[in-house]
């Protein structure tokens, strides 16, 4: 554009007034052309602003050959997989295959590991397994205790213990020598079967006893001698278990207070023989079981000073010597 001259400079008047009206109060208007023109202003929103260049790292993908993933033959401009894209882009340490050719799609495909699952799932079957883990475990624990020698042989001896005290003796002693084979260390079992043979257990067992006495003045002992070799053995057995084990009866709950009652039942049935012996007139014998009984009596006080059985035989022997 050409800059305008000098002549354009002056201003140019413009009068407002008609031509017949002009005098010296004419009013006029001035139009100064200025030389350089003002710039134009644009709108920002209408100019054309260049885009701001992207990053590199914000760049997509583009590849080519094949996925590093299926081994799927991808075009030139495709950035995803068509066969695999539901299953992400591979790792990065996940090596590519060899083969240039599309691979037959399959989920046994060594080339397509598993899906890993999410992080979320993950971390909440964690909790799930921990305590599917702890019931199985409980369940299993419940299943060999209840499968245990141990355990069942408790529960026979309860049996018998049930039956005795319904007064079915020889049920009784049936289920205790059950339980004895199971567990050779129930001591409390061989001490029952010893109390069977003298009735012991029930409302009669006072005439049991008495009956006993009548058939032992006749030589017929059979039961005295089942009782007491009963009542040795579950000393024995008690001698060999632990002082500190617990045993399941409430009152003889120790080793050392099974073997109190079962001297406490001996210095019984050698008291019963005594009576026998003197029904029989036979004096010397009579002494002799009533020496048994006393010493029977102190081993199970020595065992056990509470031991009330004991106490009871002892005062009844007094009188007697």
């Amino acid at each position: 554009m050409e800059q305008p001259d000098s002549r354009h400079d002056r201003p140019l008047e413009v009068n407002l007034d008609s031509p017949g009206d002009a005098d010296e109060d004419s009013e006029t208007l001035d139009i100064v052309l200025d030389p350089e023109p003002a710039p134009v202003r644009h709108d920002p929103r209408t100019r054309a602003v260049p885009p701001e260049p992207i990053a590199a790292s914000k760049l997509p993908m583009i590849r080519a050959g094949v996925c590093e993933r299926c081994g799927y033959a991808l075009r030139p401009l495709e950035e995803t997989c068509p066969r695999c894209r539901a299953l992400g882009s591979a790792p990065a340490s996940f090596p590519a295959p060899v083969s240039t050719g599309p691979a037959e799609h399959s989920a046994a495909s060594p080339t397509l590991p598993p899906t890993p699952a999410p992080r979320g799932s993950r971390s909440r079957a964690i909790p799930v397994l921990i305590i599917a883990l702890a019931i199985a475990a409980g369940t299993l624990t419940a299943v060999w205790v209840a499968s245990s020698p141990q355990y069942r042989s408790r529960a026979l001896y309860r049996a018998g213990l049930r039956l005795q005290l319904a007064g079915d003796f020889a049920g009784a002693r049936e289920r205790y020598r059950e339980c004895l084979e199971l567990d050779p260390t129930m001591a409390l079992a061989a001490f029952a079967i010893g109390t069977t043979y003298l009735g012991l257990g029930t409302p009669g067992t006072s005439s049991s006893m008495q009956k006993l006495t009548e058939e032992a003045m006749w030589g017929r002992t059979e039961a005295l001698d089942q009782a007491d070799r009963w009542f040795r053995y579950a000393i024995e057995v008690a001698q060999r278990l632990d002082p500190g084990v617990r045993l399941i009866d409430e009152r003889i709950n120790t080793p050392v207070r099974l073997q109190a009652y079962c001297h406490a039942s001996l210095a019984l049935t050698a008291l019963m023989r005594y009576a026998a012996a003197l029904g029989a007139d036979q004096i010397d014998a009579a002494m002799a079981w009533l020496r048994v009984a006393g010493e029977e009596a102190q081993r199970a006080l020595i065992n056990d000073p509470a031991n009330d059985p004991a106490t009871q035989i002892l005062k009844t022997l007094t009188p007697l010597k």
